[in-house]
């Protein structure tokens, strides 16, 4: 399972002529060349910046205040948390409270958790959608709850989002959230629950993912057999030989795999039948899997299986 997220690295210091050249241009009229400028003194130009981006982010100019939060995340210092929850709260600018909530997800920070949560509840859908994702990249599991809250949001893709965090946190607790928002109207929405599912791995998930086996859209009983195979209990045998017959070729090959990972003596028949499919794919999966039954064995202990299926989560685009 992928999930996308642009990230940045730190490398060599810049030369310090460069970095003044840079800090000549952080108030520029052009919102490419401040970003592009925050960006490399955020990345390069050490603490010393952090006063440069706090007083952008006091700023009577919101798009100033905008490239200052920009900065303080590519920073990364905790000294920003308080003016950057103070700025996610109180600001009247939405890309300005955008861009704190995604700095609080950069410095990924417990302390944070509070502040973020009560952003899910900001009027703007993408204030929400980046909250929700920040509460994903700190993985505090006190975030569980407020995040169970965006489950029932109005924008898809805050509820997109919010699921995604719950799979990055991992706490059990979730299970039954997560179970109530398989049968979300929105089948993207479903596909990341039982990806979370398959990511908090607990025995309860078991119920909610096989009965996903039977929704309407091919990726989601996909990602629901994969959950299965990471779960890894016996109770999913049944569910998942009966996906083997499925209309679509990756459900039935998922299904194979997991059947293979659960490694339950009653998938046997079911698997060995799946040897027969018209399919490649299936009939490979079918036969790594019983070999990890100890069946099938040719002397070819090379053979592998590897199901990844993806799951896509954007926070707002950040221009340069």
């Amino acid at each position: 399972m992928s999930v996308h997220m642009g990230m940045h690295g730190r490398s060599h210091d810049l030369d310090p002529a460069v970095l003044r050249a840079f800090r000549a241009v952080i108030r520029d009229d052009n919102r490419c060349v401040r970003n592009i400028a925050a960006r490399v003194l955020g990345n390069h130009g050490g603490s010393a910046s952090y006063d440069l981006f706090l007083g952008l982010l006091r700023d009577s100019r919101a798009d100033l205040r905008e490239t200052g939060a920009l900065g303080l995340g590519e920073l990364q210092d905790s000294r920003a948390i308080g003016p950057l929850s103070d700025a996610l709260k109180t600001d009247d600018d939405v890309a300005v409270r955008v861009q704190a909530a995604w700095a609080l997800g950069e410095i990924q920070e417990k302390v944070a958790t509070d502040a973020l949560a009560r952003a899910l509840a900001d009027r703007s859908p993408d204030v929400r959608r980046t909250a929700a994702w920040a509460l994903g990249e700190i993985q505090d599991k006190e975030a569980v709850r407020p995040l169970s809250g965006a489950l029932s949001d109005a924008s898809a893709e805050v509820r997109l989002t919010a699921v995604w965090a719950l799979g990055e946190i991992q706490d059990a607790s979730a299970v039954p959230l997560l179970a109530g928002t398989t049968k979300d109207r929105d089948p993207r929405v479903r596909e990341a629950a039982l990806w979370a599912l398959g990511e908090i791995q607990d025995r309860s998930g078991v119920e909610p993912a096989s009965a996903a086996l039977k929704d309407a859209d091919p990726e989601v009983r996909t990602v629901a057999a994969w959950a299965l195979g990471e779960i890894q209990d016996e109770r999913a045998v049944t569910p998942l030989v009966a996906a083997l017959k499925d209309s679509d070729i990756d459900v039935r090959a998922t299904a194979a795999w997991a059947l293979g990972e659960i490694q339950s003596p009653e998938a046997r028949t079911g698997l060995t039948a799946a040897q027969r499919d018209e399919s490649g794919a299936v009939r490979h999966a079918a036969t790594w899997a019983l070999r990890q039954l100890g069946d099938d064995d040719d002397g070819d202990h090379d053979m592998h299986v590897h199901v990844h299926p993806h799951v896509h989560v954007h926070v707002p685009k950040i221009k340069p």
